[in-house]
């Protein structure tokens, strides 16, 4: 089960580098790693700073902003890791506020060592790209969840 988890987050964050500009809504981006790093920190225990980390450095691999992308991923990853511990996992609204939380952090880090902190880019980019994640997160939570026969 672990081995196939760490081969869909290496698909993900393949998806993340490659494909994913393609489905910008007006440049805005969707963030595969984030929404993958919300469903393992929240739903396989123990793993969400590990996920942080591996999905860190493959982006660092294939970044400019080398460290940076391990440092956001282990944070968002482990604390996904104890609101799961502290809260009911199954609520929707959880799932939206931390995945709209997670790419806010980690679009912001991202940007702001690229680019500096420009308050265009938070209202551009940033902050319409954690609604557009937490949104198509939330859906694809839910499907999964209903599909495995999860409560939803």
């Amino acid at each position: 089960m672990v081995i196939r988890l760490w081969l869909l987050g290496i698909i993900f964050a393949l998806l993340n580098l490659t494909v994913m500009h393609h489905l910008a809504i007006k440049e805005i981006p969707l963030d595969l790693v984030v929404i993958f790093l919300v469903y393992g920190g929240l739903f396989y225990e123990g793993m969400g700073k590990w996920l942080g980390f591996g999905m860190g450095v493959i982006l660092d691999l294939y970044s400019e902003s080398m460290g940076y992308n391990t440092l956001v991923g282990t944070v968002i990853g482990y604390g996904v890791e104890l609101v799961g511990k502290r809260m009911y996992k199954e609520l929707p609204v959880l799932w939206l506020i931390l995945l709209i939380v997670g790419t806010i952090l980690h679009m912001g880090v991202i940007f702001s060592v690229n680019y500096g902190m420009k308050g265009y880019f938070w209202w551009r980019y940033i902050i319409p790209s954690g609604i557009y994640t937490g949104v198509v997160g939330v859906l694809g939570f839910y499907l999964v969840r209903r599909r495995y026969d999860f409560r939803v």
